[in-house]
C-alpha cells in the first residue's frame, strides 16, 4: 500500500511532498504464465479426448504444435476478459482439426488457487504496513500487470479492500510510468516530490549449517545500512566465503542467491578468534553493496552493484 498524503494547506510551496512506501509483499513464483500453462494443459487433454488417445500428450507434441497451443491459450485468456466464452480451432497436420470452446467459468476454476495466493500477499502487505484492515486507511487500489484485467481478479481485489480497483491506468505500463517518475525525482529533473521506498525482501548471508543470518529485514526504508560481526567455526581457516542471500526463509536452500565472494589471505587462527565484520548498504537506487573485513588483520573484500 502506498497511501497518498493528504494536501497540507499550510505546507510551503517549495516543501517536497513525501510518498512513503509502508510495506511491500509478493510471490515471485506466481504470474500470468501460470494461467497460460494451465490452459495449455487443458487444451492438450481435450485434444487427446477429441482426436484419439494416440494423440501425443503435451510433452510429446512437436514444438510447432506446443507453440500454437501457447499462443491460443494466451489469446483465450485475453478474450475471456471481455467475453464469457472463447472458441478455439487448431488445424493439426496429419491429425485433423481440433475444436473446442473455453468458458470464463473454466478459466476462473483454473485460477482459483492462484488468486488466493495473490490475495494472501495483499493481506500480508496490509498487515506489515500496520494498517488495521484492508478496508481501512486505503484510498485507492491500482492494478498492475496484464492478469489484473481478468474480471475475477478485479472482483476478488474489490471484495478484499471494499472498493472498486482503479483501472484507468494501463496495467502493462503503470510500473514503467512509476519508474520514469522516480527516475525524474532521483535525477533532479522532477521537483517537489520524494518517494521513500522500502526493501521488498530481507537480505543476509549464509552461516554455519546452511542457516541465513538476516542483516536488513524486509520493508526497511531505503537507503539502509546494517553491520554484523561473525567469526569462524573451523580452526585454521585462511579464507571465508560470503554468500549473499535474499528471502524470508531461515535456510539457504529456500532463499535466492544474490552472489558469492571470498575474503582471502587470512593467517591461520583458531575457530572463534577471527573478527569478521560484514556491512550491507542499500543505496537510494536500491543497489546493494556488501563489504566484509577481518578486523584483526584488516583484510577486506566486497561485492558491489547487486540490484
Amino acid at each position: 500500500p502506498n497511501p497518498t498524503p493528504a494536501p497540507n494547506q499550510d505546507q510551503a510551496p517549495d516543501q517536497p511532498a513525501f510518498f512513503p512506501v509502508l510495506s511491500t509483499a509478493g510471490d515471485t513464483r506466481l504470474g500470468g504464465d501460470d494461467v497460460d500453462n494451465a490452459l495449455v494443459r487443458t487444451l492438450s487433454q481435450q485434444m487427446r479426448a477429441q482426436l484419439g488417445d494416440d494423440t501425443p500428450a503435451l510433452e510429446g507434441l512437436d514444438p510447432a504444435t506446443r507453440k500454437a497451443l501457447s499462443q491460443f491459450a494466451r489469446a483465450v485468456k485475453h478474450r475471456l476478459s471481455e467475453d464469457t466464452a472463447a472458441p478455439v480451432r487448431i488445424d493439426i497436420a496429419g491429425r485433423g482439426t481440433f475444436e473446442t470452446v473455453i468458458t470464463r467459468d473454466q478459466l476462473e476454476a483454473l485460477m482459483h488457487d492462484w488468486i488466493d495466493r495473490a490475495i494472501d500477499c495483499c493481506r500480508r502487505a496490509v498487515r506489515d504496513a500496520g494498517l488495521p484492515s484492508p478496508t481501512e486507511g486505503i484510498d485507492a487500489v491500482i492494478m498492475v500487470g496484464g492478469s489484473t484485467r481478468i474480471p475475477l481478479v478485479q472482483q476478488r481485489v474489490g471484495e478484499l479492500f471494499g472498493t472498486q480497483p482503479y483501472t484507468a491506468l494501463d496495467p502493462d505500463r503503470v510500473v514503467a510510468l512509476g519508474a520514469a517518475v522516480q527516475a525524474g525525482i532521483m535525477s533532479g529533473v522532477t521537483k517537489g516530490a520524494l518517494l521513500l521506498d522500502v526493501i521488498p525482501l530481507s537480505l543476509g548471508i549464509e552461516t554455519a549449517g546452511g542457516a541465513v543470518a538476516k542483516l536488513i529485514v524486509s520493508n526497511s526504508t531505503v537507503p539502509a545500512r546494517a553491520t554484523e560481526r561473525f567469526t569462524t567455526s573451523v580452526d585454521g581457516q585462511t579464507s571465508i566465503k560470503i554468500h549473499v542471500l535474499q528471502g524470508e526463509r531461515e535456510m539457504v536452500e529456500h532463499c535466492r542467491s544474490l552472489g558469492v565472494f571470498d575474503l582471502r589471505g587470512l593467517p591461520p587462527m583458531p575457530a572463534g578468534v577471527p573478527q569478521l565484520e560484514v556491512e550491507f548498504l542499500v543505496d537510494a537506487g536500491g543497489v546493494l553493496h556488501v563489504t566484509a573485513q577481518e578486523n584483526r588483520t584488516g583484510k577486506r573484500a566486497q561485492l558491489i552493484g547487486i540490484e
